[in-house]
């Protein structure tokens, strides 16, 4: 078993100690916390309102002995931020948006390839795709530029299926 050092806020609310199941549901219910952490009462009541706690409200809930430690799991909370340009991006296309997760100092960010590009110091990479296409041209030139129409299309659909950014692909 391995021990991490967390820094916690534990929050003091001042209530009798002699609440009935009713009060500390409710107060459970007000303030809704992550965990639960019963330390006074009898064994079988403490059990039952447990119970109650998890059914009515799905939240972990932990009765200690007197002097015993426990571990009670929580989920990470990652803190990230995402730029304001980048933020318009994703809000206006939708679901869909090249980018990267990037940490730094402990700090995850969300840009667009181009912010990356520009933060990690890389330039920018250009890359030529040649074809050569080869036709009779012993046929009526309307014949000629719709052939040539139909191969350019086919080449173009089948640059739109490589995987790249949209900000990186430029057709000329």
């Amino acid at each position: 078993k391995q021990w991490y050092q967390r820094r916690v806020r534990v929050e003091y609310l001042s209530f009798s100690a002699h609440a009935d199941a009713k009060g500390i549901l409710q107060l459970i219910k007000n303030c809704q916390p992550k965990n639960v952490v019963l330390v006074h009462g009898e064994d079988k009541k403490m059990e039952f309102l447990i119970d109650k706690i998890d059914d009515q409200f799905g939240i972990p809930s932990f009765k200690p002995a007197n002097g015993e430690q426990i571990s009670i799991p929580c989920k990470p909370h990652i803190m990230g931020s995402i730029t304001k340009d980048t933020f318009k991006f994703v809000r206006t296309n939708g679901n869909h948006f090249d980018g990267m997760l990037v940490k730094e100092d402990d700090q995850l960010s969300l840009l667009s390839a181009e912010e990356a590009r520009v933060k990690l110091g890389l330039r920018p990479v250009s890359i030529n795709l040649n074809y050569k296409l080869s036709m009779n041209l012993d046929i009526s030139p309307t014949v000629v530029l719709e052939r040539l129409h139909t191969q350019l299309s086919s080449i173009i659909s089948d640059l739109q299926n490589i995987p790249l950014p949209n900000s990186a692909r430029t057709l000329r």
